[in-house]
């Protein structure tokens, strides 16, 4: 990429040629201050400079040259390079700003924008701010703290604990995202870890949980009946995969008797369900 220095002035803005490939105009009065040419010939007003005048390196847009004067580009790249100087981010500093008001709602949203997230996944995550967070939903991120985080997960963790141990995750990889768009410095769900009340989810080393393995055997009476095809293919694969799978079942109301399905067979099923849910 190559680049020249020279005072930018008006005549250097009417003599910025497109030559199929990067280059940079260096102003030479105000040191940091550039003009960027794209290979497409777009022209933009930047600055570099090192953060705190010894670290990395930090480039930062100022503009268009067609939407700011030169006098406005360089006043605007004189702020810049000073804060960059004293270790201040520009470009943090402006996505902070862009973010700062938004709410929990806009900032989940804008994480489930920008996560390669299965669908999924995605209607989980929906589901659960819906019926968990939702009493924060319209607050600014900014305002919602550790205290109440840590008395909501107290209290909703008594009713439905893995389920408030699901939002409480999700809620917390939201604030990590809130801290990378600078909108908070410190995640306020830090405490409730902090605090070890948290539930502890345990794996399903199994697919029928052990307090429903008793269904089984109470219901093998089933497989004769099974074998003799006195049900529908329906019935026959529901009852097998809930009996062998330990699936959470169906509602009932789906269960109704037809031609195939005699009215004896959909209340024996009705029954199954009604066991199954103990």
């Amino acid at each position: 990429m190559s680049s020249r220095s020279s005072r930018i002035t008006q005549s250097t803005l009417r003599s910025l040629p497109k030559t199929g490939t990067d280059y940079f105009i260096r102003d030479t009065s105000t040191k940091g201050f550039h003009i960027k040419v794209s290979a497409a010939g777009k022209k933009t007003y930047q600055v570099e400079a090192r953060l705190n005048g010894t670290g990395r390196s930090k480039k930062f847009k100022i503009g268009n040259i067609h939407e700011l004067s030169l006098d406005e580009a360089r006043d605007k790249a004189r702020q810049a390079l000073s804060k960059i100087r004293q270790g201040i981010d520009p470009l943090l500093e402006k996505r902070a700003q862009t973010h700062a008001n938004k709410t929990l709602k806009q900032i989940i949203n804008l994480y489930l924008d920008t996560r390669p997230l299965k669908q999924s996944t995605i209607e989980g995550y929906k589901y659960l701010t819906n019926k968990r967070l939702t009493q924060w939903l319209n607050l600014p991120v900014k305002d919602i703290t550790k205290h109440s985080i840590t008395d909501w997960y107290t209290r909703e963790k008594t009713k439905r604990p893995t389920q408030t141990e699901q939002a409480f995750r999700f809620l917390n990889s939201v604030m990590n995202f809130a801290i990378a768009l600078e909108v908070i410095a410190v995640n306020p769900c830090s405490q409730t870890t902090a605090s070890r009340i948290r539930y502890k989810v345990k794996r399903r080393s199994t697919h029928l949980r052990a307090h429903l393995c008793h269904l089984v055997h109470r219901y093998d009476h089933l497989i004769p009946f099974f074998a003799a095809g006195k049900c529908s293919q329906f019935t026959d694969d529901t009852l097998r995969f809930c009996l062998y799978g330990g699936s959470t079942p169906a509602p009932v109301e789906l269960i109704t008797p037809t031609d195939e399905d005699p009215a004896w067979e959909a209340q024996r099923i009705r029954e199954f369900w009604d066991d199954y849910s103990l």
